[in-house]
């Protein structure tokens, strides 16, 4: 999950890097964000217990950790308030999920992903830039594309194989995400995206329905956890890839 949570960040982080330089203002930023998750994850602990004491500290902990380090960006950098109102409907999303014990829905994943995905649009720009207000780039579009259609690929395939085994409809909506992402990235003429998506594809989501492993309980984990590396290792090329040869939807102008 922290792999998911961060490799968007830090990909927009290297996008930059491989245009402008380094700069130090975007890895302030991935520490804060860092911090924001680690309130979101222990406050969504604190509201599914519906306000137990027993898990209040550690998200006041957090809350004030990230205030010492994220006020001072803010005020340095106040534009960033200007992305503060949907990264709050995201949270309150993901709160009430919480509340109402529904953290591993669909409506739930999304609003995790998507929040994660946001941040190479910020990243990407505080690293090429010192704007007043972060703007849109067609880099950081273009990644927050391909990290959710990735992301939230894992999230259905996931509840293919746990939580919704055996459902058909899971297992149709998880082919069908892959392959339109096969077919979008095979479009765009990328050779690392069409790898990519080709590999998510051959991960065979309906064959958890009908193969003997998926009668093995630990056999069925071992193997989740060797798709869950997989995929871990996949956001983080996209991250790198920057370095080296820069794929061509990362090539285009930043100040679009």
């Amino acid at each position: 999950a922290l792999m998911m949570v961060l490799s968007p960040a830090v990909a927009g982080i290297v996008a930059a890097w491989a245009y402008r330089g380094f700069a130090w203002t975007p890895w302030w930023l991935l520490i804060c964000w860092l911090l924001c998750y680690c309130v979101q994850f222990s406050a969504a602990r604190w509201f599914k217990s519906h306000g137990a004491h027993r898990w209040m500290l550690q998200p006041l902990v957090y809350c004030i950790v990230l205030c010492a380090v994220g006020l001072p960006f803010v005020v340095l950098h106040p534009g960033i308030l200007a992305w503060a109102p949907p990264f709050a409907v995201l949270a309150a999303i993901s709160f009430r999920a919480s509340w109402v014990r529904k953290e591993r829905s669909l409506w739930s994943n999304a609003a995790a992903v998507s929040a994660s995905c946001l941040m190479p649009m910020l990243t990407f720009c505080y690293g090429v830039d010192t704007p007043d207000i972060p703007y849109l780039s067609i880099p950081g579009i273009s990644l927050f594309l391909t990290f959710f259609m990735v992301q939230f690929g894992s999230v259905l395939f996931v509840k293919t194989m746990i939580r919704e085994r055996g459902r058909r409809s899971y297992i149709v909506a998880s082919w069908i995400w892959h392959a339109v992402m096969l077919a979008w990235w095979t479009f765009v003429g990328n050779g690392y995206l069409i790898a990519l998506a080709a590999a998510h594809t051959g991960r065979r989501p309906a064959d958890d329905c009908t193969s003997a492993y998926g009668q093995a309980v630990g056999r069925r984990h071992h193997r989740i956890r060797d798709e869950h590396g997989l995929a871990d290792t996949q956001h983080l090329r996209i991250a790198l890839m920057a370095f080296g040869d820069t794929p061509e939807f990362l090539k285009a102008t930043p100040d679009a």
